[in-house]
């Protein structure tokens, strides 16, 4: 398991976000707001939260609202 868990750590960016897809250049990369790579470290409660932050404001097809 541990092996598998390590493989898995090191698939390149493009596993997670496909080079073939047209993005909105407007919104950032995770790397761009979170520091590092998807899948690089581990990513910390607070980088997750301004990243999400992040994407309401600059796209209109995500929506931040706190209710709790």
């Amino acid at each position: 398991m541990a092996c598998f868990a390590s493989l898995l750590a090191q698939w390149p960016l493009s596993y997670y976000l496909p080079k073939e897809i047209s993005y909105n250049s407007a919104i950032p990369k995770p790397s761009e707001i979170i520091g590092h790579d998807v899948g690089e470290w581990h990513i910390t409660h607070d980088k997750l939260y301004y990243y999400m932050l992040e994407l309401a404001r600059i796209s209109d097809r995500a929506v931040w609202e706190e209710y709790a």
